[in-house]
């Protein structure tokens, strides 16, 4: 079975009053629709300031 990946790099300077979680639930949800499933999450940098999400599926033959 082959896997293809899709990932999405965002700030996290922002704060639950600007709609941060509404951000992140948003970009689940559109790739949740379209078949992609959830692969990894990672905050980088010492002041955790970027953020990485990686989706994959099975690629469409």
């Amino acid at each position: 079975m082959e896997y293809e990946y899709k990932s999405i790099a965002f700030g996290l300077t922002f704060s639950t009053k600007n709609g941060f979680n509404e951000k992140v639930q948003a970009y689940l949800d559109q790739y949740a629709k379209e078949g992609w499933r959830l692969h990894t999450v990672n905050v980088y940098g010492a002041s955790a300031s970027i953020g990485h999400i990686v989706f994959e599926r099975e690629k469409k033959q």
